[in-house]
């Protein structure tokens, strides 16, 4: 309920800040790069190929109360920016790549000597094999469309503040699997272990609201930061070892007029 609840609060936002750009007349353009990250708060994802011990726990049967993980969000692309004959209101779209990372990894207070976990890679019959991690690394990258919104809070000048209203579509393009073995022999089965942590979403949303500052004339070079919060992953399966919840970014702006 508390997802359709956000869901719906993102949409009538976009409605609303849409309406607002289509009142106004779009005449300047400016063509730019843009750079950022974004740290989320994760949980371990259940997964049935992953346990944090070789035995049941009191609270946990595959022990996960005691894997550690963690999600970031890297991306960078080329857009273009329209502003409003009056100055207040920018839209700004373009390419984007972008890479969401999680790391999984055993966080033992109670057994310093050995920080390994478990992962099923192979089942026949009878026979069941695991490998012992010390740290898995997802790597998934998507290639997309930023959309995003800007209501500036006062007119053109050299600095200027403004509201952000950010999404992120993109389509997945590659995934990839870093495992750190603590055994070095288990190397050359890297892929076929990664494959058993299941498949990552192919379409990846994200909504990004945040505020910043914009350093510039009108008519020359400009640079905008902003802090994106809260942040958040739309898609349920971006990683396949965490899932995300609040996340806290900044993004890096960099445009030139055009027309």
């Amino acid at each position: 309920m508390a997802k359709r609840q956000r869901l719906l609060w993102m949409a009538l936002l976009a409605v609303g800040f849409t309406s607002a750009a289509q009142a106004q007349e779009l005449r300047r353009f400016n063509l730019g790069v843009d750079v950022g990250s974004t740290t989320y708060c994760t949980d371990f994802r259940e997964n049935q190929a992953i346990r944090a011990t070789s035995s049941v726990t009191l609270f946990s049967p595959n022990g996960s109360c005691e894997l550690e993980t963690t999600t970031n969000r890297h991306y960078y692309g080329i857009k273009t920016e329209f502003i409003s004959s009056n100055g207040y209101i920018g839209l700004s779209t373009g390419l984007r790549y972008t890479q969401i990372k999680s790391t999984l990894k055993r966080e033992d207070w109670l057994d310093y000597s050995k920080y390994k976990f478990y992962v099923l890679y192979s089942q026949n019959g009878s026979t069941t094999e695991y490998a012992q991690v010390e740290n898995l690394d997802q790597e998934v990258d998507y290639l997309g469309i930023p959309l995003d919104l800007r209501l500036y809070t006062m007119k053109p000048r050299f600095f200027r503040l403004f509201i952000n209203l950010g999404f992120d579509f993109g389509i997945k393009v590659a995934d990839k699997a870093t495992i750190d073995f603590a055994n070095a022999t288990m190397n050359p089965h890297e892929a076929q272990v990664g494959r058993a942590l299941g498949t990552p979403a192919s379409f990846l949303a994200t909504f990004n609201p945040g505020l910043g500052f914009k350093l510039g004339s009108n008519d020359g070079l400009n640079v905008s930061m902003q802090v994106n919060l809260p942040s958040y992953i739309i898609s349920t399966k971006a990683s396949t070892l965490a899932t995300s919840g609040l996340g806290i970014g900044a993004q890096l702006s960099i445009y030139y007029p055009i027309m």
